[in-house]
């Protein structure tokens, strides 16, 4: 094969229109979530009312940081790489426990009959916010007076590492001509024409987790999943269905993808969420 033209497998299904993605995936029970997004910067929450939008029809649960946390190991979402560079631990909370640390960081979700219901249950949900200074210049973050990005970290130089290659000094001070440039580059991310969507099913007869997740890291989640939920490698099945478009942004593992398969397997109902552009 080598210097030949491979086929790609996967072109057929996706001309015909017969690939599966997230969004197609229907069960006669699904339950539809929909996250309540931080809109600060950075704040501290002091309390959240949920009463009302339990109350409304077709909801059937709201949860928070403190109704998930108890059915993980771990408050924290274990995603960091191995690294001596690393000087703080910032991994993020499956939800936002006390504070928020950046705008759309997720604080409850709502599980409904449908979306148009969990949407609107959304607005009912009230949260106490109390706002704290923001930074959103990686520069101005560095400065000895920076506002913390986080609470619980002394600074915001999460990590730190120095390269170096020959002697650097003595080359520019032999260089007949040395040019002092600063360039900044804006923060950019990937918008696929698919946004990320999961659908997760639990069997209580199996005992079984299926999570349809439109990844890019299918066995990164797997391994993720069964740390957080404290159970079996095969107590656990990632079936990634098509997915459109990744570009990066799909190689992350989000608070989504551990509250929607966990909230499947405590309400015995399918769950699905799909991110829209809002």
């Amino acid at each position: 094969m080598f210097g030949e033209r491979v086929k790609r497998i996967e072109d057929p299904a996706l001309l015909r229109g017969e690939s599966i993605f997230a969004d197609d995936i229907e069960y006669p029970d699904l339950l539809h979530a929909c996250f309540l997004r931080s809109p600060h910067g950075h704040a501290k929450i002091t309390g959240i009312d949920s009463t009302a939008a339990l109350a409304m029809d077709g909801v059937h649960a709201v949860f928070t940081f403190a109704d998930l946390a108890p059915h993980v190991t771990s408050e924290r979402i274990p995603c960091a790489m191995p690294s001596a560079a690393i000087r703080h631990t910032v991994e993020p909370f499956i939800l936002a426990k006390d504070e928020v640390c950046h705008v759309g960081e997720p604080v409850a979700v709502v599980l409904a009959d449908d979306r148009y219901t969990a949407e609107d249950a959304i607005e009912y949900i009230v949260v106490d916010y109390a706002p704290l200074p923001a930074v959103a210049d990686a520069r101005a973050a560095l400065l000895p007076d920076a506002p913390p990005v986080r609470s619980d970290v002394p600074d915001n130089r999460v990590a730190e590492f120095t390269q170096s290659f020959g002697d650097a000094d003595a080359a520019f001070r032999s260089a007949d001509h040395v040019v002092t440039e600063k360039i900044w580059l804006h923060k950019g991310g990937g918008h696929a024409i698919e946004c990320r969507g999961l659908v997760a099913r639990y069997d209580a007869a199996d005992d079984l987790l299926t999570v349809w997740d439109g990844t890019q890291m299918p066995h990164r989640i797997h391994g993720i999943l069964v740390e957080l939920l404290g159970c079996g490698e095969r107590q656990v099945r990632i079936a990634p269905p098509a997915v459109g478009g990744g570009f990066g942004p799909k190689f992350v593992f989000y608070q989504e993808e551990i509250v929607v398969p966990l909230a499947a397997k405590l309400l015995r109902r399918p769950v699905k969420w799909i991110e829209d552009r809002r």
